[in-house]
């Protein structure tokens, strides 16, 4: 596992990248992206993940 430390980042959604990563008749998600603008400072808290991808297999 990664430790990940506690900080300071600036979060912002550009409308250009979201219309390009949603195909047309997905509305609601692009609104749902949209609140992430604009700009702004958020704090996130020190967490722990994991290096590699886990899946579980089906059986």
């Amino acid at each position: 596992m990664a430790y990940v430390p506690s900080g300071n980042l600036l979060m912002d959604s550009q409308t250009d990248a979201i219309s390009s990563l949603l195909p047309a008749d997905q509305e609601v998600s692009k609104e749902l992206f949209r609140a992430g603008s604009p700009q702004h400072e958020v704090f996130l808290s020190s967490f722990y993940i994991d290096r590699y991808t886990v899946t579980n297999a089906q059986d």
